[in-house]
């Protein structure tokens, strides 16, 4: 890109945000970031720092396995309780083609379980598959981007 380029698109992404400025995802106040959730809802986001598993929905101490299901259990990571404040990114994110959820939770979630993660033994990060149909509607598959961030 010409440095002529860089400026005409610098001062175009300042007409867009003074037009259209970034709003958060759960309230729809103006964030003025990239993240699009407003410091208040972030704030209400309940983060878990615990491991559940999937097999019997027991909760698992950091860095340990199962004590029911031994080492035959599916551990889930969770961001934070599904609530009202979160639903309402979750919807953004899945339906509404904006991405940007996935570049900001993601990393939480490795942060807080990053003990946990290094002890797990994994070949491959999997998404879970999307109809087509649905995949043609939206134009992506949320799972995939998720475990793209992840990877």
């Amino acid at each position: 890109m010409y440095r002529g380029q860089s400026q005409i698109q610098s001062a175009c992404d300042a007409l867009l945000d003074f037009c259209f400025p970034q709003l958060c995802l759960s309230c729809a106040e103006v964030t003025g970031n990239e993240e699009q959730i407003c410091d208040l809802c972030r704030s209400r986001l309940e983060r878990l720092d615990h491991i559940i598993c999937l097999s019997c929905f027991t909760l698992i101490p950091n860095n340990q396995t199962c004590p029911i299901c031994k080492k035959m259990y599916l551990p889930l990571f969770a961001h934070s309780h599904y609530h009202p404040h979160l639903d309402q990114i979750i919807i953004q994110f899945k339906f509404k083609g904006i991405l940007s959820p996935s570049r900001v939770l993601i990393p939480e979630v490795l942060t807080t379980f990053e003990k946990s993660l290094e002890q797990l033994e994994y070949e491959a990060i999997v998404p879970l598959p999307l109809h087509q149909r649905r995949r043609n509607k939206r134009g992506y598959n949320q799972s995939e981007l998720l475990a793209d961030e992840i990877a």
